[in-house]
């Protein structure tokens, strides 16, 4: 006898849910105990940083998941030299063949055209990029465009880039002393 609970929309619903959660990778940031973002362990693992502008969204199946690809138009990076115009392969998704069905991971954005972001990424094997993090919405605020923090501040985007762009050549920095003192260590024995 089928459970009563899944002849119910809600409870087919919920299954469908619990079905795609199951199949989803969580994110690979990571977060304080506050739940704010460490940027130094996020840069590590990060090849772009950057700020651009979702031109268009496509979603389709890959085995028993969807992905939706973000083309996004590049305004400007912290790291790494990105395209003009990149794809973003993100977790999750709308599809409407063979049947319309939709798919939200936690953790992963569901975007619009027309929306800007601040993303971390990496290059993946396609050619295109995958989250390495989290994306930050950007909203217009007096003309500027601002990423809302925790605290509740607005910050503008070209100085939160720049803050990347510091942190990122401090990390380069400490990378390469490190390297020197390894190096230094093995030619003394």
């Amino acid at each position: 006898m089928p459970s009563p609970r899944l002849n119910h929309p809600l409870g087919l619903t919920l299954g469908l849910l619990l079905v795609a959660v199951a199949f989803a990778a969580p994110p690979a940031f990571s977060t304080s105990k506050e739940g704010e973002l460490k940027p130094l362990q996020l840069l590590q693992k990060t090849d772009i940083a950057m700020f651009g502008e979702v031109i268009s969204k496509d979603a389709a199946w890959d085995g028993k998941k969807i992905y939706t690809t973000y083309e996004v138009k590049v305004h400007g990076s912290a790291k790494g030299d990105p395209a003009t115009e990149i794809s973003v392969r993100v977790l999750g998704g709308e599809v409407k063949h063979p049947f319309p069905v939709g798919q939200r991971v936690a953790g992963f954005p569901n975007l619009q055209p027309g929306e800007k972001i601040v993303a971390f990424l990496n290059k993946n094997d396609q050619g295109s990029y995958n989250l390495s993090g989290t994306v930050w919405a950007v909203s217009t605020h007096n003309g500027k465009d601002s990423i809302s923090v925790p605290n509740g501040k607005l910050l503008p985007v070209d100085k939160v880039l720049q803050r990347i762009g510091r942190l990122d050549e401090a990390l380069e920095k400490s990378k390469e002393a490190t390297k020197a003192r390894t190096d230094s260590k093995k030619n003394d024995h």
